[in-house]
């Protein structure tokens, strides 16, 4: 059998180019690299017959991009395997085009291999997720791109099947998990419907979907997540309030914040204890101690959220969005309405108590705005705001 081929990884949990292509990002060194990707060996390596050696080399020099980058390449890989034309075409030297006048190769690679994962995917279960893991992952080393959309696909339409693919992804190799974290990104930004024929639940798929996202980004650590928080931030500022199923289904799986529609009495008592009687209130399995796999989540969660100036934006957008869903909401029905407030509140909560439990109050005073600028400067409920700054004021007490 093959060796399991696991993500190469730096200290921080992502993936590790090669030194000396890190060199290669800037200047016309780099745009002459993403013409050569783009142009010659992306394309080139969906002709390979699963070259698993050759995906680690072409990866070496594509991981030394930022994820924007990556995914742009990714993205216009995909059209022309299509069959679709390219958006950049006007763009393209004499060169570029040349190297891209017939796209029919790759469209047969496209399905052909979109055609052996699903052949795989029919015959993938619990019982053999290690042996047709790694046809999966042999699969992929030619065309990740094809392979995982069929993936997706398929957890998307059948919610059983999240568990036994997630264990199976074990033997990917880097590029496929890159262009996993690509795919799960276009999947989830597709004009699709979002609810239900029912107008108040989430569609089937979506919550798939979101399901699928936070326990793929919970057991592997080396896989792109600043693309998918970005995102997120991008569709709340954007008003689409369902996105908030994917930033909850994260927080639960990840930060271990756990959601309980309904709380007893000796519950809400013990939510005005301390850190750990309120853990121990809605879960008592995390009260006896987290993993070391639920902790390194967590940890590459959090970090992801303060490197990137996500943490503040993400809540002052929930802030924003609670205060201004009911009459941006051009929906008749009221019990819609009601649920989305209530859904969009579940996630601010949910999110204040992740980032307070793990950041100490002297720096998330420097983190978060002063309680006047969340409410003059960004226009939130004084309730709200007091809420988000409140943890803050704990450094000035002591």
């Amino acid at each position: 059998g093959l060796p399991p081929c696991a993500p190469r990884t730096s200290a921080d949990g992502e993936h590790a180019p090669a030194s000396a292509a890190v060199a290669l990002v800037d200047g016309a060194a780099g745009e002459l690299v993403r013409e050569l990707l783009d142009g010659c060996l992306l394309p080139a390596l969906t002709q390979l017959q699963a070259n698993a050696g050759m995906a680690a080399e072409v990866w070496s020099v594509l991981g030394a991009l930022p994820y924007t980058q990556r995914y742009a390449l990714y993205a216009a890989l995909k059209a022309r395997s299509e069959g679709r034309s390219d958006s950049r075409s006007d763009a393209r030297s004499d060169m570029r085009s040349d190297m891209r006048s017939d796209t029919l190769p790759l469209v047969v690679a496209w399905k052909r291999a979109q055609n052996d994962a699903r052949r795989i995917m029919r015959r993938l279960s619990k019982d053999n997720t290690k042996l047709y893991g790694r046809h999966l992952a042999k699969a992929s080393h030619a065309h990740p791109l094809a392979v995982l959309d069929a993936l997706i696909g398929q957890v998307e339409s059948y919610e059983n099947l999240i568990n036994p693919v997630v264990e199976s992804l074990r033997w990917l190799s880097a590029l496929s998990f890159d262009a996993l974290s690509y795919t799960l990104l276009e999947h989830l930004g597709t004009g699709r419907a979002r609810l239900k024929a029912d107008g108040l639940n989430a569609s089937h798929w979506l919550q798939s979907l979101c399901s699928f996202c936070a326990s793929l980004f919970k057991r592997y650590g080396g896989i792109e997540l600043r693309g998918l928080l970005h995102f997120v931030a991008h569709a709340l500022k954007a008003g689409q309030s369902t996105q908030l199923l994917l930033l909850t289904a994260l927080l639960r799986t990840m930060g271990a914040q756990e959601h309980v529609d309904e709380l007893s009495d000796q519950q809400i008592d013990a939510l005005a204890g301390s850190d750990a009687l309120r853990t121990a209130s809605i879960d008592l399995a995390a009260a006896a101690g987290a993993k070391p796999a639920a902790k390194k989540g967590a940890a590459r969660l959090l970090a992801i959220l303060l490197a990137d100036g996500l943490a503040p934006m993400l809540l002052v957008l929930l802030g924003r969005q609670r205060a201004t869903l009911c009459h941006a909401t051009d929906t008749p029905h009221l019990k819609l309405v009601g649920e989305l407030h209530d859904r969009c509140h579940d996630a601010l909560l949910q999110t204040v108590t992740f980032i307070t439990s793990h950041v100490p109050p002297a720096e998330y005073a420097s983190l978060v705005p002063p309680v006047q600028t969340l409410v003059i400067g960004h226009r939130l409920e004084v309730e709200v705001a007091f809420h988000i700054a409140r943890h803050g004021y704990a450094a000035q007490r002591g």
